[in-house]
């Protein structure tokens, strides 16, 4: 597996609906590390992007959960909605 390059990094941070303060509080290193990693100016070491991926896939999957859920409501809401009048 290639370690997380810094534009992946970001794209997945994003993704994950996550700042970089709350990676950095998780990882327990100062938010502007974090800044430096995802603009190339520090390296990411094999230990980092474990701890990195492991930190995004727990985020990702809160992040899914939370939209399937919105997405459970809306869909509910609606068919009451188109429901016909008894």
């Amino acid at each position: 597996m290639n370690i997380l390059t810094n534009h992946e990094l970001k794209l997945l941070r994003e993704q994950a609906g996550v700042m970089q303060a709350e990676i950095a509080t998780a990882l327990n290193v100062d938010h502007s590390y974090i800044a430096k990693l995802e603009q190339g100016r520090r390296r990411i070491t094999p230990d980092l992007d474990f701890e990195l991926r492991a930190f995004l896939l727990m985020a990702l999957k809160r992040r899914r959960a939370t939209v399937t859920g919105l997405i459970e409501e809306l869909a509910g809401s609606v068919a009451t909605e188109e429901e016909p009048a008894a």
